[in-house]
């Protein structure tokens, strides 16, 4: 598989997108960025419930790994939690910025990233470690590891699409594996959710045949598919939101 260069790849889709923040960091459809915003914002207030279950997150610090635009800063503070997001892309911590000046943003420089050990309570990264090549991801994790708080935890959203040796930007695991590699980095899974993107166009596709109604999926996709992508068949889910809770420094 060719690698793409990541910094200059989000870079340029950050500027090209403008105030379309979603699509700087998503896709250029409006309506399909809807449908992944609602998918990802309904698994990660689930997920979220798992460690309101176990601790009070108010004041707690937590990392946004992977902040893109800044989708997320309001999502957070929302729980209480204190929040600093770091992305590779200067454009896109330029733009955070700017939208919110009142937060803390950072650039990941080749030192990788740059906070002492146990600085933060909850890191969160959605939809980031699978644009990683998996050579480095392992790295990343271990990344991670080291700037969380002991018992500290981490939320993730991944891909769980089979490796694809045209698509160049994304380097996917199974649930499985995501568990395995974790658990190797001293991290213990307390909860996972699959689903899929895309389920109304999954669903029409196999009644009536191949993108016969693509324009009318993606115009009802995003009212319907973030209830029912994590009720499709386990094989045709694509994405998997996971909690982990940090046990062992690794």
């Amino acid at each position: 598989k060719q690698l793409y260069d990541p910094k200059p790849f989000w870079d340029e889709k950050a500027r090209r997108a403008g105030k379309d923040f979603e699509a700087a960091v998503c896709l250029d459809d409006p309506n399909r960025n809807k449908n992944i915003d609602r998918i990802q914002k309904r698994l990660l207030r689930k997920a979220f419930r798992q460690l309101i279950q176990r601790t009070d997150l108010t004041g707690k610090k937590i990392l946004d790994y992977g902040c893109g635009t800044g989708r997320w800063v309001d999502f957070f503070r929302n729980y209480g939690l204190d929040y600093t997001g770091v992305d590779l892309s200067t454009e896109m911590v330029r733009i955070a910025s700017e939208r919110f000046s009142d937060a803390t943003f950072d650039c990941l420089g080749p030192e990788g990233i740059n906070y002492p050990p146990s600085a933060f309570d909850v890191v969160c990264s959605i939809a980031v470690i699978h644009h990683i090549p998996y050579e480095e991801q392992s790295a990343t994790i271990s990344e991670l590891n080291r700037i969380l708080k002991s018992r500290g935890f981490l939320i993730l959203f991944e891909s769980i699409n089979s490796p694809d040796p045209n698509n160049q930007l994304e380097f996917p695991k199974t649930e499985k594996d995501w568990n395995i590699t974790l658990s190797n980095h001293g991290f213990i899974q307390l909860w996972i959710e699959n689903t899929t993107y895309f389920s109304t166009r999954i669903i029409l596709n196999r009644i009536v045949g191949k993108n016969r109604f693509r324009a009318l999926s993606s115009k009802i996709s995003p009212s319907i598919d973030h209830w029912i992508g994590g009720l499709l068949p386990k094989r045709l889910q694509t994405r998997v939101a996971m909690v982990f809770q940090k046990i062992n420094e690794k």
